[in-house]
């Protein structure tokens, strides 16, 4: 009996590879951060652990800025990354940053291989090194992203927020679609 994990050889075709998704993205954070305010970006809440909508912005900003920054030097760890306390209280310089990622993602980077380092150990330096490409690490800041969206919405709804976003606002794309079809 074959393995339902198995699966065929397969052939990977040339193409330009199209990062508007990223953009899109980063535009709807901007957008939510358009039409909040400072007290609320900030407000630290209980059912998140007391995490506020601007820790879950700095942390999604800094996973993208990561890539984007070490990108050139052809490894990538973003337990490595720069942690801009920044990003977390003030939702103007939160928008400015989101300017530069958007201008650097739509500067149609060239796809690049790339190595991504990860720290396993949680009492040690374990590590593991993977193959990986700029392509891949852009689509999983983005998934990433839509992650921590989703715990933003919960936040906005114990805030009486919820109106501020989309019902999709927070949900992966293959979810949308999946919930399209039935």
């Amino acid at each position: 009996m074959p393995s339902q994990f198995e699966m065929p050889p397969m052939k990977i075709q040339e193409e330009k590879f199209e990062y508007s998704y990223a953009t899109e993205d980063l535009r709807t954070i901007e957008r939510l951060l358009n039409g909040l305010n400072e007290d609320a970006y900030r407000e630290k809440i209980k059912l998140l652990s007391d995490y506020s909508i601007g820790s879950h912005v700095r942390h999604i900003l800094e996973f993208y800025g990561c890539l984007l920054i070490q990108n050139a030097g052809g490894l990538i760890c973003y337990d490595n990354r720069e942690r801009n306390g920044i990003l977390e209280t003030d939702p103007g310089y939160a928008r400015a940053y989101i300017a530069d990622l958007i201008r650097y993602v739509d500067s149609n980077i060239e796809d690049s291989e790339l190595i991504l380092e990860a720290k396993t150990g949680l009492q040690d330096d374990s590590k593991v090194r993977l193959r990986s490409s700029y392509s891949r690490e852009l689509y999983y800041c983005f998934e990433h992203s839509i992650h921590h969206q989703a715990l933003i919405k919960v936040a906005l709804n114990e805030m009486d927020l919820v109106e501020m976003v989309s019902e999709d606002f927070g949900v992966a794309p293959s979810t949308i679609r999946y919930h399209k079809k039935r």
